[in-house]
């Protein structure tokens, strides 16, 4: 078998294939996969065990096929000598046993695994049913927002290490924390579930096509992204469902406080400045109807708490007849994550009371779609 096919090209197609190798291991997982397939077409694949990719390499050139039509390169040692060479042509030859690669600079030889040991996914794809078709940038946006969200926690809390399409909505947890994305047009029936480990591979493929839409393929067993040149990256779909949470982006809050964002950063690191390294509670107070108080203790012998007073640009409630949340208290650094979120100057805090706990919403909009987050009351 023998390719012959120009660095730029190849390296397009392993953008793809280099988001799912696997490091650490010793057998085809760490392997890219050439295959020259029945519509005549060079494709790379690769696998790392949740996660699975191919790609097209456009421009190629197939000959001496008839005995061998498949062969593996070493993943990490064929970036290396591509690293090296120029942008040229570039022939690989596979005899069965080891692939020569030749570029004007000289040639390499690098050893072939077998590759009917690649878990092949072909039927599996042909099975799946897509349940939406999307802005890559938006899934990449809203993915990239939400594995902030994601906990870690995978022996106490697994269900919480996901982020999972719900009713429109796609969302992720963690301890104190939940947020929301919807994105426009986005199925109601998509069933999208990601761990949280794999989240940043998922983003990588999508910025690649970011100008283009991604379609979203489901099969009981995975989740697949696909792209219009017909590449993929698919998933294993992780045994563990999130939680059962109800939300709906119309949710109306008790109360609302329109603050400015920057004003808000300032003011938290003024405070935590003098706070105890170990505080954590950021305090709230209503003053009036055009300024709330955001507080932290103060470290020192002599303790007690120092406030710094904000303007609120707008304030509104559901209705008369809810009263004004007088206090409340936030955990400091994840407020200050969500803060890092926002894009916009100002920002709705949602505040609704429940007993003696509550909820803090902040709401956003960017490109159309709407990222809601909320955090819970520190008791």
């Amino acid at each position: 078998m023998k390719i012959v096919i120009s660095k730029s090209d190849l390296e397009k197609a392993l953008q793809v294939t280099n988001n799912t190798v696997a490091s650490g291991a010793v057998d085809i997982s760490t392997h890219f996969v050439f295959r020259y397939t029945e519509d005549d077409k060079l494709e790379i694949l690769s696998y790392s065990g949740r996660l699975f990719s191919s790609a097209f390499c456009t421009g190629a050139t197939v000959t001496d096929n008839e005995e061998n039509s498949s062969f593996t390169i070493e993943a990490k040692r064929l970036n290396l000598w591509l690293s090296a060479v120029g942008d040229c042509a570039l022939t690989f030859t596979f005899d069965g046993k080891v692939t020569k690669a030749k570029s004007p600079m000289g040639s390499q030889t690098f050893r072939s695994l077998d590759p009917e040991a690649f878990p092949y996914w072909d039927d599996v794809v042909g099975n799946a049913t897509e349940t939406a078709s999307v802005p890559a940038n938006f899934m990449k946006n809203a993915l990239s927002h939400l594995r902030k969200f994601v906990s870690s926690d995978d022996t106490k809390r697994p269900s919480f290490c996901v982020t999972e399409a719900r009713d429109g909505l796609i969302l992720a947890a963690s301890q104190g924390l939940l947020s929301a994305v919807g994105i426009q047009d986005f199925a109601t029936e998509n069933k999208l579930r990601a761990n949280g480990k794999n989240v940043s591979s998922i983003v990588s493929y999508l910025n690649i096509f970011e100008d283009g839409n991604v379609s979203i393929c489901e099969h009981d067993n995975f989740v697949l992204y696909k792209a219009s040149d017909g590449s993929m990256l698919g998933e294993s779909r992780d045994n563990h469902s999130f939680p059962n949470v109800a939300l709906k982006l119309d949710d109306p809050t008790d109360h609302q406080w329109l603050i400015d964002v920057a004003d808000l950063k300032n003011a938290m690191i003024f405070l935590k400045s003098g706070a105890p390294h170990e505080d954590n509670r950021l305090k709230f107070k209503y003053q009036d109807d055009s300024t709330i108080q955001v507080g932290m203790g103060v470290a020192g012998p002599d303790g007690g708490d120092t406030f710094v007073e904000l303007q609120t640009f707008a304030q509104t409630k559901k209705d008369d007849d809810v009263d004004t949340v007088d206090t409340f208290e936030l955990h400091y650094k994840n407020l200050d994550m969500v803060l890092g979120t926002i894009k916009d100057d100002r920002i709705n805090l949602g505040v609704s009371k429940k007993n003696s706990s509550g909820l803090v919403r902040l709401d956003s909009t960017v490109d159309g779609n709407q990222y809601v987050s909320m955090l819970t009351w520190m008791r």
